[in-house]
C-alpha cells in the first residue's frame, strides 16, 4: 500500500476520515520513497540497537513518547529515560505517531520550549568521548612492526581521519569518530600486515596527548587478540551503527568480553 496514503491508522489515527490529509500523507509517501527503498529503509531500521551506547550521552535530554503510540512500543521511549543518564520523560495521552498531529502537540511543544529555556547553553564537560576504536594485533610481524609499515598504517589512518596511533603493550590503536571509517581503515590494515588480527568497537573512551584507555580500549583488544591472523572482528554495537552501509559481515556468536559479564555478540568482516 505504500504511495497510497492506507498506512495513515499506523501513523496517525486522529487523521483517519480526514480526506485532505489523507490525500497529503499518500503524497509524502511517494516523496520520500520507492516501495523497494521503504522496504531496505525498514529492514536496515530493524538491526540498528543504539542502546549500547546511550549511557555516552552527556548532554540534558528529553524524550517525549506518547503513551499509546500506534507505531513504537512506549517502553522503548522510557528505555531511553532510563539508560542516558539524568534524561527526563515526558509522556501525554495520544496514539499518534507523527509528531505534529494528535491532541497534545500544543502541550509537547510547550515542554520542550521550557526544556531549552532551562538548560543551560554549555552541556558539563566530560573527559569521555564516544569513538570507535581499531586495535591491531601483529605478533608474528611484530619486529618489523616499527618500520615502514607503521609509517604506512599511520598514513592510513590520517587518510580516513583518525586520531592518533598509540602504542599499546602488544598492540596499535587508534580512534574514530565515524564507525563507517573506522572499518575502511581496517580493512586497509590487511594489505599492510596481512597476517594482523584486527579487532573494532564502539565505546566510551579517554585520550591524552599519550595514551588512549577505557572500557571500549579493552573491548576492542580483547576482539584483536580473539581475531584469526588476517582477519578483522567487529562488536554488535559497530555492525548496528553502519546497518545499511552494504558492508558484510559474517557472524562469530556471542563471546564474554574484557572480564565483563555481559556477551557480547561478533562478527567477521567479509
Amino acid at each position: 500500500d505504500w504511495g497510497s496514503g492506507n498506512s495513515l491508522p499506523a501513523y496517525a489515527p486522529s487523521q483517519v476520515g480526514n480526506a485532505e490529509f489523507e490525500r497529503w500523507w499518500g503524497r509524502f509517501e511517494r516523496l520520500g520513497a520507492s516501495p523497494a527503498g521503504v522496504i531496505d529503509l525498514m529492514r536496515m531500521n530493524s538491526q540498528i540497537d543504539i542502546v549500547d551506547i546511550l549511557p555516552s550521552i552527556h548532554v540534558p535530554t528529553l524524550v517525549v513518547h506518547r503513551t499509546d503510540d500506534c507505531l513504537i512500543d512506549p517502553a522503548a521511549g522510557k528505555l531511553l529515560s532510563e539508560t542516558i543518564p539524568g534524561a527526563q520523560l515526558l509522556s501525554l495521552p495520544s496514539s499518534d505517531h507523527i509528531p505534529w498531529t494528535g491532541p497534545t502537540v500544543s502541550d509537547e511543544l510547550s515542554a520542550v520550549r521550557r526544556f531549552l529555556e532551562q538548560t543551560p547553553g554549555e552541556p558539563p564537560e566530560s573527559d569521555q568521548v564516544l569513538a570507535t576504536v581499531v586495535v591491531i594485533e601483529a605478533p608474528a610481524e611484530r619486529g618489523k612492526f616499527e618500520t615502514a609499515p607503521l609509517e604506512r598504517l599511520r598514513g592510513q589512518v590520517q587518510h580516513h581521519r583518525g586520531g592518533p596511533l598509540f602504542k599499546l603493550d602488544t598492540s596499535w590503536a587508534s580512534a574514530f569518530d565515524a564507525p563507517g571509517r573506522a572499518v575502511r581503515f581496517a580493512t586497509g590494515v590487511r594489505a599492510t600486515l596481512p597476517r594482523a588480527q584486527v579487532g573494532v568497537h564502539t565505546g566510551e573512551i579517554r585520550i591524552s596527548p599519550n595514551r588512549i584507555e577505557g572500557l571500549a580500549v579493552n573491548l576492542a583488544s580483547d576482539i584483536a587478540r580473539r581475531a584469526a591472523p588476517g582477519a578483522v572482528v567487529v562488536s554488535r554495537t559497530v555492525t548496528d551503527l553502519i546497518a545499511g552501509s552494504g558492508t558484510r559481515f559474517t557472524d562469530l556468536g556471542a563471546h564474554t568480553l574484557g572480564g565483563v559479564s555481559v556477551a557480547w555478540h561478533l562478527y567477521q568482516l567479509q
